[in-house]
């Protein structure tokens, strides 16, 4: 993958500096601490109910271009879908598209489905960016432009079963006087490592760093533990490095819809309407205001359609 990639616009997977823990939305009293399962539990349960996401705002962004900073501001539209169980592994995870428009003209999208993940400008550079799903979500030093990761940025995607064939393990620790709690994702550790680890992070708020774990620490999620909300993940990479960072917050209702009416037989869910991601190498950042958000009954396969790049006059370059 070209190195240069990484600063181009409308980056979704952005190089991130340790972050201090984020502030709790609310002063709300806290509940009894979760043990781990209960907190899984509960955090797939939510995934779950969201299974189709749209939402409507605007997006910011600036990055490094050559020897410049650019900012660029456009309207924003997102979609979401999830897939879970067996479809999840065969078709790559989930899709998503988000298109950046100027008075109704689109400038960017970026998107994936279970054939390919793109990134495409249609201004002045007039280039699409194109990748196979079926690659890792992380390089080594770096991270690849992918739609996919946004579900999990957005602490949306459940945390896998301990049984799955591709399987997370959790750890569970406690922050800042309990008033939030951290999930520690750590992908193909041993059992025997899995139970030195979970004895060793018990929630008494001792510090640690990535060099004391036993396998490589992918990712963050926290938690404010009066909501039960996540207000933060951040990923790593296999050095211990963080790699990219997702602020969630302003959380308000997303109702459900039926076509497009209101569904009065199910609560709406409370979802993130302002979602920050930042890089620090190189300096970039997005941040998406969506003024609506709402959870359809389904998408429609073609919304995650595959561009045609050719007849839209784009010139293609592979990242893998």
């Amino acid at each position: 993958m070209p190195f240069r990639l990484l600063t181009i616009p409308a980056l979704l997977l952005l190089l991130a500096a340790c972050c201090p823990c984020p502030q709790p939305d609310t002063l709300l009293p806290l509940p009894p601490p979760l043990t781990l399962q209960d907190q899984l539990t509960q955090f797939n349960a939510r995934a779950a109910a969201l299974p189709f996401v749209s939402a409507r705002g605007s997006v910011k962004m600036t990055w490094q271009e050559k020897d410049r900073t650019r900012t660029e501001s456009t309207d924003a539209v997102l979609r979401l879908r999830q897939r879970t169980g067996p479809e999840a592994l065969t078709k790559h995870g989930g899709d998503a598209i988000l298109f950046g428009r100027v008075a109704g003209q689109e400038v960017f999208q970026i998107g994936k489905n279970p054939d390919l993940f793109w990134f495409l400008v249609r201004l002045d550079t007039k280039t699409a960016w194109l990748g196979d799903p079926a690659t890792p979500l992380l390089q080594k030093n770096n991270s690849t432009l992918r739609a996919d990761l946004l579900l999990d940025l957005l602490a949306l995607k459940p945390l896998r079963e301990d049984n799955h064939p591709q399987q997370y393990y959790v750890v569970q620790r406690y922050t800042d006087n309990l008033r939030h709690v951290e999930l520690l994702v750590f992908p193909l550790l041993t059992e025997p490592n899995l139970r030195k680890i979970t004895q060793r992070f018990q929630p008494d708020g001792q510090p640690w760093t990535p060099a004391q774990l036993p396998g490589p620490l992918e990712r963050i999620i926290t938690l404010d533990r009066a909501t039960n909300l996540p207000l933060q993940v951040t990923y790593y990479n296999p050095n211990g490095l963080p790699i990219i960072t997702a602020k969630l917050s302003d959380y308000r209702d997303a109702p459900y819809l039926d076509g497009d009416k209101f569904r009065a037989d199910v609560l709406p869910q409370k979802l993130p309407h302002k979602i920050a991601i930042t890089s620090a190498d190189p300096p970039a950042s997005m941040t998406l205001t969506f003024d609506e958000i709402t959870l359809p009954i389904t998408l429609k396969d073609a919304v995650f359609r595959t561009p045609n790049f050719d007849a839209e006059g784009l010139r293609v370059e592979r990242l893998n």
